[in-house]
């Protein structure tokens, strides 16, 4: 409860938002400006790679497959097997999530709703609340993106990225490339020493990727301006080598991650996160509800780089 002295009256604040920043309602525009935000890239990237299942659920087994070719002297005759084929398996668990908020609507009839809740109307059709499912689900992009990466189920403290273990902690538990190697005076420089730590028949594949954060990619795009070098897209080939780099809001924080897209495994149920609302007239409020899911799981970590900036 707060007490706005200038009034003499309290101002009651309840459930999912504040409004005591609200004037006594007179007339306003009905569009709010709304807070900007960082979005996901990485999902919809795996997704396009056929590196994302969107009907997994529970625990799923990834199958996968490695040959050991020996080749033999054929100027006599004979058979002698030797070498074949390795099985084995990954193993993708998807992580059942869902975000639900409360409000009570008559909170905001002397101020916004006033203006917009006319006769009839159920408060549920008010803008105000697409406005926030539409912001909702930007912000949940954001923390599944960063999820992806830096979840961690050992966090103790409140936070989204406890919910699943992401990439980084999967890579660094196994026997991956350490990129702590690449040195230089510049981002740039840094960048093509991530390439050249990274195995030749891994780098030289079609779907090899140098993943950095948003933050690491400004500073390159900083380094190539001093050489003239302006406008360059999030995605794109790292100056002086053939390797590709993707900015990603994930990694942002230093990380760098170089893999190729099919070792980066993942599922759930959440290509669109889509918000519904409803007023329940048992407690008088608007109730928003999205149940989705997700899971990562990295493949042939030998073949994944992890280093930070």
């Amino acid at each position: 409860m707060l007490r706005d002295s200038a009034n003499n009256k309290n101002i009651k604040l309840k459930m999912g938002y504040n409004i005591s920043a609200l004037p006594t309602f007179q007339t306003e525009g009905k569009a709010f400006v709304v807070k900007s935000i960082l979005e996901s890239q990485t999902i919809k990237m795996l997704n396009d790679a056929g590196s994302f299942d969107p009907t997994a659920k529970g625990i799923n087994s990834i199958q996968l497959l490695d040959t050991d070719v020996v080749i033999q002297d054929g100027q006599a005759c004979g058979f002698n097997a030797n070498g074949g084929a390795v099985l084995s398996q990954a193993t993708l668990t998807i992580k059942p999530l869902k975000i639900n908020q409360e409000y009570c609507s008559r909170d905001l009839e002397k101020t916004w709703a006033k203006g917009e809740l006319q006769k009839g109307q159920d408060y549920t059709d008010m803008a105000f609340y697409s406005d926030i499912a539409e912001l909702n689900s930007k912000k949940a992009s954001l923390e599944l993106e960063k999820m992806v990466w830096q979840g961690d189920t050992g966090l103790t403290q409140s936070s989204s990225l406890k919910m699943i273990d992401g990439f980084i902690k999967q890579i660094k538990a196994g026997s991956y490339v350490n990129l702590s190697g690449a040195t230089g005076s510049t981002t740039l420089q840094k960048l093509q020493k991530v390439y050249s730590l990274m195995p030749i028949e891994v780098r030289t594949q079609d779907d090899f990727r140098i993943f950095v954060g948003k933050d690491v990619f400004d500073q390159y795009v900083a380094d190539l301006a001093e050489k003239n070098l302006f406008n360059l897209p999030e995605e794109g080939t790292i100056l002086g080598t053939t390797g590709k780099y993707v900015a990603v809001n994930g990694l942002n924080g230093g990380h760098v991650v170089a893999a190729r897209l099919r070792n980066l495994q993942s599922g759930g149920e959440m290509t669109d996160i889509d918000f519904k609302s409803w007023y329940s007239n048992d407690d008088d409020t608007v109730k928003i509800s999205s149940r989705f899911s997700l899971g990562v799981v990295p493949v042939y970590v030998n073949e994944i780089g992890y280093g930070k900036f």
